[in-house]
């Protein structure tokens, strides 16, 4: 009789084993997503960490990266670990864990792989689903999410069955969302046991952006007000301006003070923001002042963090009045057209497609600007005499346009004051 008992349970362990078999690479796509063409094949047991899916007890597989589109690119999604498999008598069997997401361009979505089941296991053993892959790092307002924690397999006779954990969210930075993993169930625990649902993932991290070793603040907008800091030798303060078209309107009024507007999340704070339009004379412009002029020949150029509203025309233009083109500077003619006539600034136009609805950072070399040649031309542009900082609306636009942390930069460190 203890012969038969041994025998049943070798031929249990043998039919167990045998319904382990190694999931595919399509086992961890959801309905409509296509296979990362980054993605490795399969790898076989206790294989390495580039595969798509790992077999029975094998490692985690990480997720490929999305597809080339930078703003809301499809989903990428980490590699699902197949199951812990059959674990004979007393044992432990532990899901593998899911494969991160990878990394995603602004605006998508990165899943963390799913942990894989934890098996069975016969009389007095312990069941633990798979912990699930972190979400990855999805930059600029789009989606982490952590992969869903395994179940935890079935465990008769008296052991415990406890449901994976789910993974962390991933980073985050600069105001999007990073999600924990949903926690693995616990499946079922028979004659005894006991089953317990697995814990939820981590929500990961948020962080923000900071200046670069190079580059010298001259507004955040963080102070609710118009105006720059007083700053080695900077002052003025923002304002706009429109052509007056009949029925367009601007917002802020340009009649009235420029007021900051909240962005809603925690790394900008307040922003410049502007919308209206369509102004078909001469459109619009909004900016500040820096200086009577600023002298800026210590620096190599200016950067930004910017975007825009659903719906805005392309075609913004960077301009730096100066003191050929600028009335104050003497050199030109205001109020009169032809080749000496004043407003002709040096600046860069935004290529297309232009600004896109995700934070966008911005830098703009001195040396890269040119006038559009209807006014006063200057020589070259002279970053000595800066007189403002303006950014000009097309003729015809609609818009709604953001922008934040306007900083100087330079080739090495920021030169001492």
């Amino acid at each position: 009789m203890k012969a038969n008992h041994s025998t049943s349970w070798l031929t249990l362990s043998l039919l167990l084993a045998m319904g382990c078999g190694a999931r595919t690479p399509l086992d961890d796509l959801q309905p409509g997503q296509s296979p990362s063409p980054l993605a490795g094949g399969a790898t076989s047991q206790g294989g390495g960490t580039s595969g798509t899916s790992a077999s029975l007890g094998g490692s985690f597989a990480t997720g490929g990266q999305g597809d080339g589109d930078s703003r809301g690119g499809q989903v990428a999604t980490g590699g699902r670990v197949s199951s812990g498999g059959t674990q004979p008598p007393g044992g432990t069997v532990v899901g593998g864990r899911g494969g991160s997401g990878g990394t995603q361009p602004p605006g998508g979505t990165v899943v963390g792989g799913r942990g894989g089941s934890g098996g069975t296991q016969p009389p007095g053993g312990t069941v633990v689903g798979g912990r699930g892959g972190s979400g990855g790092t999805q930059p600029f307002g789009g989606t982490a999410v952590g992969g869903r924690g395994g179940s935890g397999g079935t465990q008769p006779f008296g052991g415990t069955a406890v449901g994976g954990r789910g993974g962390s969210g991933g980073t985050q930075p600069f105001g999007g969302t990073a999600v924990g993993g949903r926690g693995g169930s616990a499946v079922s625990s028979t004659a005894g046991g006991t089953g317990a649902a697995g814990s939820g993932g981590t929500a990961g991290t948020t962080s923000c952006p900071g200046l670069a070793s190079n580059e010298e603040l001259i507004d955040d907008m963080n102070d609710g007000d118009r105006f720059i800091p007083q700053v080695n030798g900077r002052a003025g303060a923002w304002k706009d301006s429109d052509d007056g078209t009949p029925g367009a309107t601007m917002f802020p009024n340009p009649a009235g003070l420029f007021t900051m507007t909240a962005t809603g999340d925690g790394c900008t704070g307040y922003s410049a923001y502007v919308y209206g339009g369509p102004f078909v004379d001469t459109g619009a412009t909004f900016g500040f002042g820096i200086g009577s002029p600023y002298n800026a020949s210590a620096y190599t150029g200016i950067s930004f963090w910017a975007k825009i509203d659903g719906g805005t025309s392309s075609g913004l233009r960077v301009a730096f009045p100066d003191k050929d083109t600028q009335p104050d500077g003497g050199l030109c003619q205001a109020g009169v057209s032809g080749p000496t006539q004043c407003w002709d600034h040096y600046g860069y136009r935004i290529p297309a497609p232009g600004l896109t609805t995700q934070w966008t950072k911005y830098t703009i070399a001195f040396s890269s600007l040119t006038q559009d040649g209807w006014g006063r031309l200057g020589a070259a542009f002279d970053p000595s005499t800066i007189y403002e900082m303006q950014f000009q609306i097309p003729v015809d636009a609609k818009f709604g346009v953001w922008i934040d942390d306007v900083a100087l930069t330079s080739v090495g460190p920021v030169p001492l004051p």
